[in-house]
């Protein structure tokens, strides 16, 4: 029998993803789309296909970084709780794509995964569906219909990153309170702050951080809207040839 709360998962998967009325990007924690979201306003003037900036240099952006910390969806389809949530994202879509005939998918869903272990796990799931070569040193793969998988860039000499490896010297270097900052949950709390309070911090302070260095990363979510683009053209021409049209 199927569930009420399956089909209210299938519903959130139809809406927020298949049906998406702009890009989506779904982050692997749950407040890794703070400091995207206050990255992309400060860099958004050289970004225009993610943000546009009004005649009173308001800037707002053309993609949705989705919230998942305290928002229906990601409570319902558990998401920001690191590699394992977008491992059980990417299998539940991919299998409901199978079964979408309305029409959808006209802007990408963009999968954000730090580029270590837990970004290896999901790279082995997307290659067990795509069959495909993709490394840790690729910009992007294509997944399945509009689904993307983005992994953070690997600095000069390094094999892995994670987001916060994108933040300046000053953010990384913070102290708060005579504590500096350790992403593992699992840190001794007397010495170390976690990525809530940095988020904290970030949404705070945004005005005087140098997100700069988060460009590498906006520039592979730029590539998959142009990848989509070309896609989707693609696919029209197919389309149109075998209905007839000139």
């Amino acid at each position: 029998m199927y569930s009420k709360q399956a089909a209210y998962r299938r519903f959130l998967i139809f809406k927020d993803f298949y049906e998406a009325k702009r890009p989506v990007v779904v982050c692997e924690g749950k407040t890794d789309n703070t400091y995207l979201r206050h990255a992309l306003k400060s860099l958004g003037p050289a970004y225009p296909k993610l943000a546009s900036v009004s005649a009173s240099n308001k800037v707002e952006l053309k993609i949705r970084i989705l919230r998942t910390l305290g928002s229906c969806v990601g409570r319902v389809l558990d998401l920001g709780h690191g590699f394992s949530s977008l491992n059980g994202l990417i299998k539940e879509y991919v299998k409901e794509l199978k079964r979408f005939k309305a029409p959808g998918m006209e802007h990408p869903v963009i999968l954000l995964a730090d580029n270590d272990d837990g970004g290896d796990a999901v790279v082995k799931v997307i290659k067990g569906i795509t069959k495909s070569a993709f490394s840790n040193a690729d910009p992007f793969v294509h997944v399945m219909g509009n689904l993307y998988l983005v992994l953070t860039p690997l600095p000069a000499g390094k094999t892995k990153s994670e987001i916060e490896d994108f933040f300046d010297d000053n953010v990384k270097n913070l102290k708060l309170g005579g504590k500096k900052f350790n992403p593992n949950d699992k840190a001794d709390s007397d010495l170390y702050f976690s990525k809530s309070i940095l988020a904290e911090y970030v949404r705070d302070n945004a005005g005087r951080i140098d997100f700069s260095g988060f460009s590498p990363v906006f520039d592979r979510i730029t590539q998959v809207l142009e990848d989509y683009e070309v896609l989707l053209a693609s696919q029209a021409t197919t389309q149109g040839a075998a209905a007839g049209v000139p």
